[in-house]
């Protein structure tokens, strides 16, 4: 999640502050179902736009009541997940630990976002931390498989463009992934106090 333009210090007043944000539009998106509204009002689709930028989302305007409301759930996904209090891997809204989402890329092209596999359910021990280091170093051999087919794409110029962009995808999750478990760690670690 693309939270790093909060100050560190300030991290939980913000997720909470975005989170208060996500539920103010969601009450009004809820309101305007139970009305039998269909259609989203043009500033509820800015709202909704501005909240996923600041996400680090690029946004997308959903049309009907029943897009944005899915849409505003799956952001509030997304800040609870980011929760520091947690120790637990974060996982696709609406899915099952460790299921990938497939993203579309432009072109056709398709890739798979992977997600860290849960912690079992005695907890978070080495040998747990050693699958996820397996699990990011294979995340990283398929960035690297995508960077040789976006290379061969530019050689031969044949959709560059779109094998770009699934490198790109690949290394976003790559980089997640990779500093998702140095959190883990970190939080094992030293676990937040709590207040």
């Amino acid at each position: 999640m693309a939270l790093a333009w909060l100050d560190e210090r300030d991290f939980e007043h913000g997720r909470k502050r975005l989170l208060g944000e996500a539920d103010r539009i969601l009450d009004n998106v809820e309101e305007l179902r139970l009305a039998d509204g269909r259609a989203v009002p043009p500033e509820l689709a800015d709202a909704i736009n501005r909240l996923q930028q600041r996400l680090g989302r690029r946004g997308t305007a959903p049309s009907t009541l029943s897009a944005a409301h899915r849409l505003v759930l799956a952001l509030e996904g997304r800040l609870m997940a980011a929760n520091r209090r947690v120790p637990r891997t974060r996982e696709h809204i609406e899915r099952p630990p460790g299921q990938p989402v497939v993203r579309v890329i432009s072109g056709g092209l398709t890739w798979k976002l992977l997600t860290l596999p849960a912690a079992p359910p005695a907890g978070a021990g080495d040998d747990w931390f050693e699958l996820l280091d397996a699990f990011v170093d294979r995340c990283c051999e398929r960035w690297l498989y995508t960077q040789e087919q976006a290379i061969r794409a530019a050689r031969e110029k044949r959709d560059a463009r779109s094998a770009l962009e699934r490198a790109d995808t690949a290394w976003t999750n790559y980089w997640a992934l990779k500093t998702e478990v140095e959190d883990l760690r970190l939080r094992a670690v030293n676990p937040p106090a709590t207040t």
